[in-house]
């Protein structure tokens, strides 16, 4: 789903609204390009409040209700997704084991020499910047399978391992994160000037994982430095997620052996001419790039370390979805 699959369901949906909630459908309504990307619009709308007669509790009360009624939304569609099939802990393994899949020799050799230099088992742990719990399904037949094997290195055999799954943005039932990187973003940060903590908190990420006690951030954190290949999969390059982009560039910068591979769904053909995807594929490593704080010429050793791929590794699960009504 997308924002503006959501936002379809948010303002035609029939229920019953306080003039305030029907004066933010309405921008929603005017505003339809700014808040197909909700968490950047939610750092614009803060210039639609004035601090006296719309206060930053009424701010907070729009971004509530639209985080209440999207966990709704999601509940639903989550709903409609069937992993009833023993089978798709397997597929889901060998999926995320086989990460050279679609890439040409030299990449693909390049992807092998960093792997091969690793000691022991590996173990494969996941970030979940989505609120759904159709990823938690997956792993957790994936931790119950027998068959994510063993790794042949120096002359014995090491156990590899499903490890860890941290939703790192909550649930669609709990701590849910959705708003700006940091207060830059927000247009009005005025609106905040002189009001408890709590509010603030609730819009910029990394201040409401805070908030929630958990350790979310901390945790992701940790294990994200401690990666050798870190893969990205349908994740927007956005700037309401800088922080984790400027952690992923430090993490290439400062693991000498680290890479970054990226699923890029728009990728053009990689076939007959290659001009056209080559150029797509620097531009997107330097899209990434963009949010390291280092100059050019460590960015360009740094692009040498991100390889691009249109390759669905996840393909075999795009007919996932029950019949339903929409």
């Amino acid at each position: 789903t997308k924002y503006s699959d959501f936002l379809e369901y948010y303002t035609h949906r029939d229920r019953k609204k306080t003039a305030l909630i029907e004066d933010f459908v309405i921008n929603i309504l005017q505003e339809k390009p700014l808040w197909s990307s909700a968490e950047i619009a939610f750092g614009e709308y803060t210039t639609s409040f004035d601090g006296t007669e719309r206060t930053a509790e009424d701010y907070c009360d729009c971004h509530e209700d639209f985080c209440n009624n999207l966990a709704k939304y999601l509940k639903k569609e989550q709903s409609y997704v069937n992993l009833i099939n023993p089978d798709y802990g397997k597929i889901f393994i060998s999926a995320f084991t086989n990460l050279r899949k679609g890439f040409r020799e030299e990449p693909s050799a390049s992807i092998d020499d960093v792997m091969s230099a690793f000691s022991g088992g590996i173990t494969y742990n996941f970030l979940s910047f989505n609120y759904t719990n159709t990823l938690d399904l997956l792993h957790k037949q994936a931790k119950e399978s027998p068959t994510i094997g063993k790794r042949l290195h120096k002359n014995a055999y090491h156990q590899n391992a499903v490890g860890k799954l941290v939703h790192v943005h909550g649930y669609v039932d709990r701590d849910m994160v959705l708003g700006v990187n940091d207060v830059s973003q927000i247009k009005n940060p005025q609106l905040f000037e002189n009001q408890d903590e709590e509010y603030l908190n609730q819009i910029i990420k990394r201040q409401t994982n805070q908030a929630n006690e958990q350790y979310t951030d901390d945790i992701a954190h940790d294990l994200l430095r401690t990666s050798d290949v870190i893969y990205i999969y349908g994740m927007a390059i956005g700037e309401t997620d800088a922080i984790w982009w400027e952690r992923i560039c430090d993490v290439l910068n400062q693991n000498i052996n680290s890479i970054l591979i990226v699923h890029a769904f728009d990728a053009p053909p990689d076939t007959l001419i290659r001009r056209k995807y080559r150029v797509f594929e620097r531009n997107r490593k330097f899209e990434i790039l963009q949010y390291a704080q280092i100059d050019d010429e460590v960015k360009k050793r740094l692009a040498q370390k991100i390889f691009v791929t249109g390759e669905n590794i996840f393909s075999e699960f795009s007919n996932l979805a029950k019949e339903h009504d929409t």
